[in-house]
């Protein structure tokens, strides 16, 4: 027995459109099937798995996507979590998908604090981060190191092994490069709103490791 024409036809209307909106419904029944109730009805039934799928990557913005990944890699994360979580779970999941994520940031962060060195802006005395800013030299026989988190306990071992890191590099390139020797070595600490005793004992170690070297350990901006 031939296929009616109805049955054709609602074949054909399930090809999916960019144009239609996709809205989320709580399921219809305890038992029933999570897919047979993801959209809304009105826009027609959408039972198997392929729809379901190329209806899930229709609504991604991947420019949006592709722009996170490029600029932060964990808000991409935090973002494809919340995602999932609603598309897989509920509204709810996915909220707390995403604040369980950004809560185990904050000491991941403070842990492993940011060092980065800075370079003097060309024709004036403002000094950033050399990655940000290609225009930015460094001083000769200088090295300055910026660190943007509070110090303490969780993460001196941290800056001690990149301050350390820090400085072999710079005199590995100054070496290379046939420049004047490294003289000095400051720690831009503007951003440190805390230290605890055993920031101030990673300091020492640090005095001590470029004492040995030849070179001056210099503090700029305590307390602001």
């Amino acid at each position: 027995m031939a296929p009616s024409k109805k049955s054709k036809k609602s074949k054909k209307d399930r090809k999916l459109k960019r144009n239609l909106s996709l809205v989320p419904v709580e399921p219809k029944a305890a038992d029933s099937d999570w897919w047979d109730s993801f959209f809304n009805p009105r826009l027609g039934e959408y039972t198997d798995t392929e729809t379901h799928s190329q209806a899930m990557l229709v609504v991604i913005d991947y420019e949006t996507a592709i722009h996170l990944w490029k600029v932060d890699k964990f808000d991409f994360v935090v973002c494809m979590s919340a995602y999932i979580g609603v598309v897989f779970g509920s509204v709810e999941i996915g909220l707390v998908l995403v604040v369980a994520i950004s809560v185990i940031r904050v000491p991941l962060f403070v842990a492993r604090p940011r060092t980065f060195v800075q370079g003097n802006l060309p024709n004036s005395i403002v000094y950033r981060n050399v990655e940000l800013y290609p225009n930015a030299s460094n001083v000769p026989g200088i090295l300055i190191l910026e660190i943007d988190a509070p110090i303490y306990f969780a993460n001196t071992n941290y800056l001690r092994e990149r301050i350390t890191r820090w400085i072999n590099d710079e005199e590995d390139r100054i070496k290379s490069a046939g420049e004047s020797s490294l003289q000095y070595v400051i720690l831009d600490i503007t951003a440190v709103g805390n230290i605890d005793t055993s920031g101030i004992s990673m300091f020492e170690e640090v005095k001590k490791l470029v004492d040995r070297r030849g070179l001056q350990l210099v503090l700029a901006n305590p307390g602001t």
